[in-house]
Formats: C-alpha cells, structure tokens, sequence
C-alpha cells in the first residue's frame, strides 16, 4: 500500500514524497506490528498517509484494519490533525470512510469531533457527528469557537441542521439566544435561510427552552422577525410577531424616536406589513396597543419594512396609518381597526394629521373627505 511504501522510503533515509495511489499487487494485509510504525520525523501511521493519499477503497480497507488491530491511532495526530480531520479534508463526500472515522474517534478521541465543524454541518454525517458529539460530550454543543458561533449557528436545512437545533435546544438551550461575533443568534441566522421546516423548528425550541432569542437584537437592531420578514417568510413573520409581542412587548420602541436603529423597523409596521387577513387582525390590535403604551412615538415615524418578494416590496417609507389603509383596501383588515390606527395616531402625533399633506391622508382615511372605497 502507498502507505506502507511511504513508511519504508522514511526509515531507509529515501524521499518523504508519499506515492500518490496505492498498490494494487495482491500483497496481503499488513500486519498489527507493520501498522504500528510511524514516520520517524512526523509521527505519521500508515493511516495518516493512506487517508490523505489512498483512493476510497485503500482508505477505507485501512481504516479498517485499524480498528480491528489498534484503535487507539485514532487518538494520534500527524501535524496535528487527526485522522478524522484527514477524512473530512481528502474524504468529505465518501460517507463510509466518513462515518467509519466518526464512530471510532468518537470513542478513542471524542472531542476531537467538537473541533470539526466541517463535519457536524456535513449533510452526510452531520446528524451522526452531532448526535455522537451529544452523547459523548454535550457540553461542547454550547462552546462557541473563535468567531462565536456553535453548531446551531452552522445550521442549514437538512437533517444536519435539525439535529443541531434539536440537540442544541435540549443540552444548552441558552446558546439559542448568544450572539456571535456578528451580533448574530442561531434562531436569526436559521431563519435567514428561509427554509420552512428549519425555522418552525428553531421557533418551536426557542418557545419552548429560550423565549429570550425572540428578543435578541443584532448589530442593526434587527430582531428575528424583522429578519423572517425581510426575507419573505410571512407565515413566520406572524408567528414569531404574536409571541415577541406577548413575551417582550417593549420590544415595539425598537425603531421609535428618539434613537431610531437603523434598518430596524417599529413592530407595528411590521405588524401592518405582514397582515394577510382577517385571522391577523388581533396581532394588529396588540401592536396597536402596546405601542401606544410604550412608545406612542411610533404613530408618527415613516419607515420602510423590507419584504423580499417579488409582488410586494415597499421602497418608500410609510406611516402607520398609511400601512393601515393600504392594509384596509386589500381587504385585510376592517373598518374598525382602520380608525383606530388613525384614532391613536391623532392621538399621539396629532401634527401627522395637520397641514395639506395631512388633511389630505384624512380624507383617503375616510375623516371629513369621501369615504374610502374598498
């Protein structure tokens, strides 16, 4: 085998240059003692070379052998990479060699499958490695690495991306609300991927182990559902309004007067944006609510909520009231939830309402001008 050439070529003093594929002289297998002999100057086993040098069928018959004789060298490094990092790096789409890697690292070297992050996202392996990295060392499941993130913040749809919202949620759930060096919770960054059951299933942990990540803001001031909203996700979005506003209702002077954090819309415009029908109207009336008890400021700010849809994308910034009317054309809401929305804005921002534009938007509203046509 080119690992077994390899080996030989170190001690007799010949080139360190591994041959690049394996033998295929019907040779027999080596022996415990022959797997046993390392490179003198780096340590390296014939596992080593034979992961990184040997096509699947050399790699995996090697790897093989040595859980059969000698497990324990998947507890050794060479150049400080073990050999499930050699796997992942020369094997990342064979998942036999990957998965037989796995299952004895996990036994000789467990927290080496912390340190390959590669691998707990790979959509082959990745549940296996999560689930293995669970059993083994769970604590590691809420260690961020160097940039902050856990394995939940690498979650993409896939079974590798459930497991790690799962397995997060039921170990460390509080690592669903930390923010890595972007300012950024594993609940937003999965909902940034749009992907339906991945998300329900980050909403569905976050509500049931960390209500906390609801109320997270990251570095623009974004909460998770402005950002299910900017991406599109609608049916999220009104979940996740309904529950931030119950589970944190100061979160609606986000956005307000008189420090407005940029890109971060007021949850009542949120509110106003997201509504499809009437089933959403009670959403509405609490935002309508909680914003005039918290920040009545609201009423009066104009701004855009980046919906990323091809049919509906505001590019102008608009109140409150205006949102209410649109809303109330397209039949999304009644009469009745039309006047109120203008009702509190005369009531917290009565200057909204005065002047030619103002007089102008109460006529369109229906108040002392021809009533508005649905």
């Amino acid at each position: 085998a080119a690992a077994l050439a390899y080996s030989a070529a170190s001690r007799s003093g010949g080139t360190t240059a591994p041959v690049r594929r394996p033998c295929r002289r019907s040779c027999g297998d080596p022996g415990p003692g022959e797997l046993g002999r390392g490179d003198l100057a780096t340590g390296a086993l014939p596992l080593h070379v034979g992961l990184q040098h040997g096509d699947r069928e050399a790699a995996l018959r090697l790897v093989q052998l040595y859980a059969r004789h000698r497990p324990e060298a998947f507890a050794v490094a060479d150049r400080g990479m073990l050999p499930l990092g050699l796997a992942v790096e020369y094997h990342p789409a064979r998942e036999d060699v990957l998965l037989e890697v796995l299952e004895l690292t996990a036994v000789h070297a467990p927290r080496a499958l912390a340190r390959e992050r590669r691998l707990l996202s790979s959509p082959l392996v990745g549940s296996r490695a999560l689930e293995l990295l669970a059993e083994r060392i769970p604590e590691a499941l809420g260690a961020p690495d160097g940039l902050g993130n856990l394995p939940a913040h690498e979650a993409r749809p896939g079974d590798a991306g459930l497991a790690a919202v799962r397995l997060t949620a039921a170990h460390c759930p509080e690592g669903l609300a930390l923010a890595n060096a972007e300012g950024r919770t594993p609940l937003a960054l999965v909902l940034a991927t749009g992907d339906a059951a991945l998300s329900d299933a980050a909403i569905d942990a976050a509500l049931e182990r960390c209500p906390a990540a609801l109320g997270v803001t990251d570095r623009a001031g974004l909460l998770p559902v402005h950002v299910a909203a900017r991406h599109g996700d609608k049916d999220r979005a009104r979940r996740l309004l309904g529950h931030t506003l119950r589970l944190h209702p100061r979160a609606v002077t986000l956005g307000g007067p008189p420090r407005a954090p940029r890109g971060a819309a007021p949850l009542l415009h949120v509110a106003l944006s997201v509504a499809q029908s009437h089933r959403d109207v009670a959403v509405v009336e609490e935002a309508l609510d909680l914003t005039a008890r918290h920040c009545p400021g609201v009423f009066g700010v104009a701004a855009t909520v980046e919906l990323r849809t091809y049919e509906e994308r505001q590019t102008s910034p608009r109140l409150p009231v205006e949102l209410a009317l649109a809303l109330f054309r397209a039949r999304s809401i009644p009469r009745a939830v039309l006047d109120r929305t203008a009702t509190l804005t005369q009531e917290c921002c009565p200057a909204v309402l005065e002047g030619a534009d103002g007089r102008a938007l109460r006529a369109a509203v229906g108040w002392g001008g021809a009533p508005v046509r649905r």
